[in-house]
């Protein structure tokens, strides 16, 4: 179980201490996140503070089986989304600036971000729950970059054991991320250009 699952375990069933640790983990990234928006740090931090109230009024609505972060990013952009709203109808800001700023917002590219810290966070507990050795093996070969030649030599075993173990951990992948790969593959394609 990841810590972040502990934490929502935690928080929805009121630990107000778990609550403080998140909120002091979470609170600037929130920040940074709606101000690459709005443009303003004091309202910014002010619509985090909102976002955080409502995370916590409405804790019991937490899936401790899905990413927190992710619910704590919606609640942030559903929030930020209203403040340009609002923001739009009371302080007449011209309907084209207004209409940029919330489609971007409310644009794909957001919506997959926020998902991709779920798929994170899935592709986290699956790496988490591979046994020992063939997460060992996963781990030279994918990110140590050594080949499966030089796995074996190290750990004196045939390169055969050593693609079967691999492919048994990316079975195991399979498997766990099963209706998850157009995600993963729009996730590849945009860390490749960023």
């Amino acid at each position: 179980m990841s810590y972040y699952s502990q934490f929502a375990i935690a928080i929805k069933e009121g630990d107000e201490k778990t609550f403080e640790i998140f909120f002091k983990m979470e609170f600037d990234n929130i920040v940074h996140f709606i101000n690459a928006y709005l443009n303003n740090a004091q309202i910014s931090k002010d619509i985090a503070q909102e976002t955080f109230i409502t995370f916590w009024d409405k804790r019991e609505y937490i899936n401790e089986k899905l990413n927190i972060r992710s619910y704590l990013f919606k609640i942030a952009r559903n929030k930020t989304l209203n403040y340009i709203r609002d923001n739009h109808l009371s302080n007449a800001v011209p309907a084209k600036e207004y209409l940029m700023d919330f489609y971007a917002l409310s644009d794909e590219i957001i919506t997959q971000k926020i998902d991709a810290l779920h798929l994170e966070d899935l592709i986290n507990k699956t790496y988490s729950s591979l046994p020992p050795e063939i997460k060992h093996i996963f781990y030279l070969n994918r990110v140590h970059g050594f080949t499966y030649a030089q796995i074996a030599e190290q750990r004196q075993v045939p390169v055969k054991a050593i693609e079967y173990q691999i492919k048994k951990a990316l079975q195991i992948f399979r498997k766990k991320l099963k209706g998850h790969m157009a995600s993963m593959l729009l996730l590849a394609l945009f860390c490749a250009f960023f």
